[in-house]
């Protein structure tokens, strides 16, 4: 089951779900209020998110021994859904994470306003721009499918805001239940953990011995898109499969 970030759908995961239906039923779900997913009644946090994907996981995935990846936003939903299901969960993957308190920021210097009055030439130059500066860790890797992408999510409004989710300490909170089970993947030039990727991480590690971590070098803060043969190994790896 995997979980996609703010302003985001299931197309987060367009180069992950391929390679991994190789080994298994991959569920790749819209939140609510994003992407075609109806929107909650506010008010909305992480846990009432958390239920709606739990209650969807039972019917879908019945059989249990899964292995949940959630990506920023959604990575402190599926944090607080496998805090929930608990042993029904294998494992946990939570890459470029938000809700780390202190260890994420919104980071937004350098970013452009999206010119909606436009030509679409000059919207999706905008858009690449964007994401070499916050989704790609390096800019001249930005490809078109990755521009379609977010071309397509930000033409869309968005009836879930989750940054307030994003810069809480929500994942922190339920760690503790999840932390043997959990690996938090991160590229080395993602942009919103603090004060760097290293020391976030390094800190979690501290806090959180049981819980492993992987920093992908070169990768941006979209990791399972900038370096996903990376994601998918580790994900499979998790299967026992080689």
């Amino acid at each position: 089951m995997l979980l996609h970030g703010g302003h985001g759908s299931w197309e987060h995961w367009i180069r992950n779900i391929g390679p991994l239906s190789k080994h298994g039923k991959v569920i790749a779900g819209d939140l609510p209020g994003l992407g075609d997913s109806d929107p909650l009644s506010p008010p909305v946090d992480a846990p009432r998110l958390a239920e709606i994907v739990v209650s969807g996981i039972r019917k879908l995935a019945p059989e249990g021994d899964l292995v949940l990846g959630g990506f920023s936003l959604g990575s402190v939903i599926t944090a607080h859904a496998a805090a929930a299901l608990g042993t029904y969960v294998r494992q946990v993957f939570l890459l470029g994470p938000a809700g780390l308190g202190a260890g994420w920021a919104d980071n937004s210097e350098g970013m452009l306003r999206r010119p909606y009055r436009a030509s679409v030439a000059e919207q999706r130059a905008v858009v690449r721009h964007n994401l070499g500066v916050s989704m790609i860790g390096v800019p001249s890797q930005v490809d078109e499918l990755a521009v379609d992408i977010q071309f397509r999510l930000t033409s869309r409004r968005r009836r879930l805001i989750g940054m307030p989710i994003s810069d809480s300490s929500a994942t922190l909170d339920v760690m503790p239940d999840i932390a043997s089970r959990a690996h938090v993947i991160a590229g080395d030039r993602d942009r919103y953990l603090q004060p760097n990727v290293a020391a976030c991480l390094g800190r979690l590690n501290r806090e959180f011995p049981a819980m492993r971590t992987t920093i992908v070098k070169g990768a941006g803060h979209w990791v399972a898109y900038d370096a996903a043969d990376r994601v998918n190994d580790l994900f499979v790896g998790s299967l026992g499969v080689h």
